[in-house]
């Protein structure tokens, strides 16, 4: 949500994240959010709990009645106050659990419906959500942790108020891990050549003259070999389980 908060938080998630412990079953169940910090801190605890200790078939109806609950004491008594000073929040809740599977939902005032395979929130979500509907495969867990950091990158560099740095956590096989900043780091500062190479593209597409289109498609291939080189070069490593 523009101008207002996007953090991240363990222990207690394109944000708060907060990661339960694992029972069990190896579960594990994320909550990322934007909105007013201190009560996404508030509502995650008690929909943690509810993600790992509830049986997959109830979870959802039981997710949507925490939701509704909080909403009704600590968000809508504060509904008459103006824009800058009314809380609220929207929050991607994920579980994942080795015999289960991994499930996504989105929540919207005291909405809450299941997404997938991908969906943001915060300011920048709808210039998010077009690059993810674009962009997405249904590849490895490695793409969709790149994708991740390229769209969150293009989110930071084209939309107001959306920055700072990046923390990308994933969950896969019921355990979570988050990928080290300085390799996201490292990812953001080849990021910002792409502009020239869909630059390349473009123009070449655009051009009439065969000759003059080639000579354009050979730049484009060489700046497409010497990105692509580099970013291979990076190493998505974990800063470890959490």
């Amino acid at each position: 949500m523009k101008g207002q908060t996007q953090k991240i938080q363990y222990g207690s998630a394109f944000e708060t994240i907060a990661i339960g412990g694992k029972p069990t079953g190896h579960s594990v169940f994320a909550i990322a959010g934007a909105g007013t910090g201190p009560y996404i801190d508030a509502v995650s605890h008690p929909l943690i709990e509810t993600g790992l200790h509830t049986k997959p078939k109830e979870l959802e109806n039981a997710l949507r009645a925490q939701l509704i609950t909080f909403y009704e004491k600590h968000v809508i008594p504060f509904a008459s106050y103006p824009d800058s000073e009314r809380p609220d929040f929207d929050l991607l809740l994920a579980r994942g659990n080795t015999s289960t599977g991994d499930r996504i939902w989105q929540t919207h005032k005291n909405t809450l419906a299941e997404v997938s395979p991908c969906a943001a929130v915060g300011g920048g979500k709808f210039y998010a959500d077009n690059l993810l509907q674009r962009l997405y495969e249904y590849r490895p867990v490695e793409f969709a942790t790149f994708l991740a950091a390229f769209v969150i990158f293009q989110v930071k560099e084209n939309v107001e108020g959306c920055g700072k740095t990046t923390s990308i956590l994933v969950i896969e096989e019921g355990k979570a891990y988050r990928i080290a900043w300085e390799s996201l780091l490292k990812l953001e500062i080849e990021f910002r050549r792409y502009p020239w190479l869909e630059s390349d593209v473009f123009n070449c597409l655009a051009e009439p003259d065969p000759d003059a289109a080639k000579k354009l498609w050979d730049r484009a291939t060489k700046r497409f070999v010497d990105l692509h080189s580099r970013l291979s070069a990076i190493k998505l490593e974990s800063d470890g389980m959490v």
